[in-house]
């Protein structure tokens, strides 16, 4: 009885495990493509910048997915490729910087008053 406790116990941790990380992968695409048909995406892209910043640009969700489940999801893609499993929460610069600027692009897209703002100074200094 206690065994069967046990691997329920353990199979119901392992499909949360993979719930999160199927979260956190639909994060990461929906902050990467979808900026261009959903507005509200800006949103969560601030969420994710000043996240970064805060954390001094460590993820946050990594750090949860190692804390409850004791591995990442870029652990477990390594274990995957059969790669080197390094249990790093460090946001690479070009991940941050393709953020910044589909954030950039967005708010300039989408915000008359920025775009008339950007404007005013490129006809000012050229």
């Amino acid at each position: 009885m206690a065994q069967s406790l046990n691997t329920n116990f353990l199979l119901l941790l392992m499909v949360l495990k993979y719930i999160f990380f199927s979260i956190h992968t639909s994060l990461i695409l929906v902050c990467f493509f979808d900026i261009y048909f959903y507005p509200q995406i800006t949103f969560l892209q601030f969420l994710s910048i000043l996240s970064w910043y805060i954390n001094n640009n460590n993820c946050i969700l990594t750090q949860l997915e190692y804390y409850f489940f004791n591995e990442t999801l870029i652990d477990f893609y390594n274990r995957l490729r059969g790669r080197e499993v390094t249990h790093s929460f460090y946001v690479p610069k070009y991940h941050r910087y393709t953020i910044y600027s589909f954030f950039l692009i967005r708010l300039i897209y989408n915000d008359p008053h920025f775009r008339s703002a950007l404007f005013n100074l490129y006809v000012l200094f050229f």
